[in-house]
């Protein structure tokens, strides 16, 4: 095999283990350290999941946060140190309390918000536990 193939490899290699990207973080590293911008990924319990009360065409309704999926690192219930995640509706339903996942996510805009931190979207979860 030609040595610039090996090169490449390396680099790559290099490059994979020594992103910090490619490390899965709970939620008390997330809530500890919030990365910048940019794709994250984050193993934890899917504390309870909130889907936007539908609203009357017409009518006028008080805001919503948004769809989103309560996480922490204990399937219990969230009292401190919980992170919401904003997903769709839809993707909202694919979820089950109590139970692990894996998210990938996007933190657009961190902002520290005691217990919760806002402007986190999903891009993909996997469930890592059974129950």
């Amino acid at each position: 095999m030609p040595r610039h193939v090996f090169t490449v490899l390396g680099v790559l290699a290099i490059f994979l283990s020594g992103s910090s990207r490619a490390e899965v973080l709970d939620v008390a590293a997330f809530l500890a350290h919030p990365p910048d911008p940019g794709p994250v990924t984050i193993a934890a319990y899917a504390t309870s999941i909130y889907a936007c009360p539908p609203c009357p065409e017409g009518a006028q309704c008080k805001p919503c946060i948004g769809d989103h999926i309560l996480t922490s690192d204990s399937p219990g219930p969230v009292v401190t140190g919980g992170l919401m995640i904003f997903c769709e509706r839809a993707k909202s339903s694919e979820f089950t309390p109590s139970r692990r996942y894996r998210f990938d996510a996007d933190p657009r805009t961190v902002r520290q918000k005691d217990p919760f931190v806002g402007d986190i979207h999903l891009r993909a979860a996997q469930l890592l536990t059974q129950p």
